[in-house]
């Protein structure tokens, strides 16, 4: 729709999601930022500290449902607002191949790239 907000979930750190930047960042752009409830929060923070920074395997099918819970509270799309949920998705083709969820560190890395003037390699 054409002029719609659009509704952005952020799963991040706690402290990340508390700083607020990505959320005035997300307004400033047209969008609503949702941010996860207690409990949807702190398995996310799980999964980032106590499997990722861990060196755990990340516990990827609770990503997913957690996307799915995001989106069914009315989130168009999941931000990865974190390193650490970049390494997932990096390492994840079932994570990438689901266009709902955005990568901040890959979009940031093709912003940069584009900015510079140069045209994004094709990463299929």
């Amino acid at each position: 729709e054409s002029g719609a907000r659009h509704t952005v979930a952020l799963f991040a750190t706690e402290g990340t999601v508390a700083a607020g930047t990505y959320a005035r960042a997300l307004e400033a752009a047209g969008a609503t930022p949702w941010i996860p409830p207690a409990e949807m929060q702190a398995q996310i923070t799980a999964i980032i500290y106590d499997q990722v920074k861990a060196g755990e395997p990340a516990d990827v099918a609770l990503l997913g449902e957690l996307t799915d819970r995001a989106l069914a509270a009315g989130a168009h799309v999941v931000l990865f607002g974190c390193t650490e949920l970049s390494v997932v998705y990096a390492e994840v083709p079932e994570l990438q191949a689901r266009p709902e969820i955005v990568d901040s560190l890959r979009t940031l890395a093709i912003a940069t790239i584009e900015r510079a003037g140069r045209r994004v390699r094709d990463s299929a």
